[in-house]
C-alpha cells in the first residue's frame, strides 16, 4: 500500500537511505547527516510516500516543487525514489511515480523531471510508459573540494 510519508516513518526510511548509500557508489562517498535529511523529509516543501508492507516499510519517494528557470510556474522534481531489493519487481516504483505525476499536476507543475542517477533500465522504461522522454543523461561527481 502506497500512503503518505509521516513524521513517524522517519527513522525507516533513514534506514532505506543507508541502503541507497550503500548501492551506489557516488552516494556512498557524499557526506551523510541524518538530521538534515529528516529535515528535508518533513519540510512543508517536500512531498513524500511510502510504500507500506506487513513486515515494514518497502520504499520511499519524496518530490518537491522547483521554480522554472525560463518564466512564471515550477516543475514537479524528485528528491529521492528507493525501493527496497526483494521489492523491485512489483508495481512499488509504477505507484510511486503515478502519485509524484498527480500530485505535481495538483501543485500546478509546467512540467516534470526526474533523474534516474543509477543506471536502472527497469526503471528508465517505467518513466517511458508513463509519457516521460529522455533528454539526455544525469551527470553526478562529488565535488572535487570535499573529497
Amino acid at each position: 500500500m502506497i500512503r503518505d510519508f509521516n513524521r513517524t516513518d522517519t527513522l525507516d526510511v533513514l534506514a532505506m537511505v543507508d541502503e541507497l548509500r550503500a548501492e551506489s557508489p557516488l552516494h556512498r562517498g557524499l557526506p551523510f547527516d541524518a538530521d538534515h535529511v529528516a529535515l528535508i523529509m518533513n519540510s512543508l516543501t517536500v512531498r513524500g510516500w511510502v510504500a507500506d508492507g506487513s513486515a515494514g516499510l518497502r520504499g520511499y519517494c519524496f518530490a518537491t516543487m522547483v521554480p522554472s528557470l525560463l518564466g512564471p510556474g515550477r516543475l514537479c522534481t524528485d528528491l529521492s525514489v528507493f525501493v527496497r531489493k526483494p521489492f523491485r519487481s512489483g508495481t512499488i516504483a509504477s505507484r510511486f511515480v503515478r502519485a509524484m505525476v498527480e500530485w505535481g499536476e495538483a501543485q500546478g507543475a509546467l512540467a516534470h523531471q526526474h533523474v534516474v542517477s543509477t543506471g536502472n533500465p527497469g526503471i528508465e522504461r517505467l518513466y517511458e510508459r508513463y509519457g516521460f522522454v529522455r533528454t539526455g543523461g544525469a551527470f553526478m561527481m562529488a565535488s572535487p573540494t570535499r573529497s
